[in-house]
């Protein structure tokens, strides 16, 4: 299964044409298959498309203006160097149009989000393969987590920290709202952990609170938490230098 990012790039380079023949008859017979897929590539073909005739419109513009100025009694050689513009021309606005695409599409809070947002693996208790009856409640809340089942993993974490402060259980809850799409209780949840020994853990914390911040539209909370990722220098490092250049 695609992350987000192969999601994107495949989308992108289905765009811009830039797929084999075989390539481009699997991507389609994906987005027969998979709706969320269709989905995201419906609204990004409109957004292209919308761009393209945009620099379509505006080359129809620049070539009629200059068609209007040449002299149809000039020599062949003027009329050659004319022609060799109009091509320039053409691709320049292409271009220009391919721009204007990646920019509407990578540039809104909630493309960037969904670009970058992906749940955290369990690294917080061994699960065995086909382990469902537990009477520990962290195996019993990242089962169903691992399973994405992110409502009943987060009413499993919230008990667990009724009773204990865990820092590890904040972060994997925080990270089920978010997946939830309650981007506010996941803030608050990841702004209240206490800080972790675990430097693995303090490092996401700043990673997912920075999502969280650029879906709730707080642009420069989102650049501190990733700066503070950046200086950790740990796995979401270069993820988060993308990130904030994106910003």
């Amino acid at each position: 299964m695609m992350n987000k990012e192969e999601q994107q790039l495949q989308i992108d380079r289905y765009l811009l044409d830039e797929m084999g023949l075989q390539e481009k008859t699997d991507f389609e017979n994906r987005l027969q298959e998979d709706e969320a897929l269709a989905e995201t590539f419906k609204h990004q073909r409109a957004i292209f498309l919308a761009s393209q005739q945009e620099g379509r419109d505006q080359l129809k513009k620049e070539l009629q203006s200059w068609d209007n100025e040449q002299d149809m009694e000039r020599e062949p050689d003027i009329k050659m160097f004319s022609s060799r513009w109009k091509i320039a021309a053409t691709i320049a606005v292409l271009a220009i149009s391919s721009i204007i695409y990646f920019l509407a599409v990578r540039q809104t809070p909630d493309s960037l989000y969904d670009q970058y947002f992906e749940p955290l693996p369990n690294a917080m208790v061994r699960i065995e393969r086909g382990e469902r009856d537990t009477t520990d409640m962290k195996k019993e809340a990242m089962i169903h987590y691992e399973e994405g089942a992110y409502e009943n993993a987060a009413t499993t974490l919230e008990k667990i920290l009724t009773k204990t402060p865990d820092a590890e259980v904040q972060l994997y809850l925080g990270i089920s709202l978010m997946a939830l799409e309650e981007y506010t209780r996941a803030a608050e949840t990841m702004e209240s952990m206490s800080k972790s020994d675990n430097a693995d853990y303090e490092e996401a914390r700043q990673w997912y609170l920075s999502l969280c911040y650029i879906k709730l539209k707080r642009p420069d909370a989102a650049r501190n938490s990733l700066q503070t990722v950046i200086e950790m220098n740990r796995s979401h490092r270069d993820k988060a230098l993308d990130l904030v250049d994106a910003l």
